[in-house]
């Protein structure tokens, strides 16, 4: 599941890289579609063009079923909020919570989005410490490098 959210975001960071259609996809392993397709270009179209173990693949990325993952793309492509949504590159989770039809199909998705959350903060902490740990080893004598009004603001 690591290496997967890994790879989501490592899509969700390749801006103005082309996708391959849904026609190339359909006939490839999902190993493959990985390293060429860029989510953020699927529609409900290209994704029902996928085999099963696709569909799957990305829907695991963010922890839905791929039923849920086409209803995503549906509001995504269809809903009106959509031209938000994409401005603000939200979690699936989000889109889907923000859009669901009850309470507890909201709290599902927002029990998705706080799993998902957690596991991208604890990336981001554990990087972080691995960055501080790293730099103090290759720049003993230096101090790190802070911000001027970090001092005044931190008192």
């Amino acid at each position: 599941m690591f290496i997967c959210r890994l790879i989501a975001i490592f899509f969700l960071l390749l801006i103005g890289i082309q996708g391959i259609s849904a026609e190339d996809i359909s006939s490839k392993p999902v190993d493959e579609v990985k390293d060429k397709y860029i989510l953020s270009e699927l529609t409900p179209v290209s994704y029902t063009k996928l085999t099963i173990d696709q569909k799957n693949s990305i829907a695991q990325m963010w922890n839905l079923s791929t039923t849920d993952y086409e209803h995503y793309l549906w509001l995504m492509n269809n809903a009106p909020s959509s031209i938000y949504y994409k401005s603000k590159n939200l979690d699936p989770s989000w889109i889907l919570g923000f859009n669901a039809k009850d309470e507890p199909e909201r709290l599902k998705y927002v029990a998705i989005a706080i799993k998902n959350e957690r596991v991208r903060v604890a990336n981001e902490l554990a990087f972080q410490h691995d960055f501080d740990l790293l730099q103090r080893q290759m720049y003993p004598d230096l101090a790190p490098i802070l911000w001027q009004g970090y001092a005044k603001n931190s008192k």
